[in-house]
């Protein structure tokens, strides 16, 4: 991992803001198919409940992944 010096307000809002757009999207993937949990729509999707869903539910793991990423980093400062 290759390491920066920054300003550490300045990380922080980089971070913060990253998060927010990583909710915004997967709000809005859960919006499109009418769910408000996570959980429900990938277990839906997975289980075919909810027809040509896959996609969006990749997107959705990946978008979780990152956002735990960020959380981690967060909470080691």
């Amino acid at each position: 991992m290759t390491q920066v010096t920054m300003d550490r307000d300045l990380a922080e809002d980089l971070v913060n803001s990253k998060l927010r757009i990583i909710v915004g999207e997967i709000d809005k993937i859960l919006q499109k198919w009418n769910y408000k949990s996570i959980q429900g729509f990938l277990s839906d999707s997975r289980s075919g409940k909810i027809r040509d869903a896959e996609d969006d539910a990749i997107v959705i793991r990946n978008l979780m992944d990152d956002k735990e990423e960020l959380l981690e980093i967060k909470k080691n400062w």
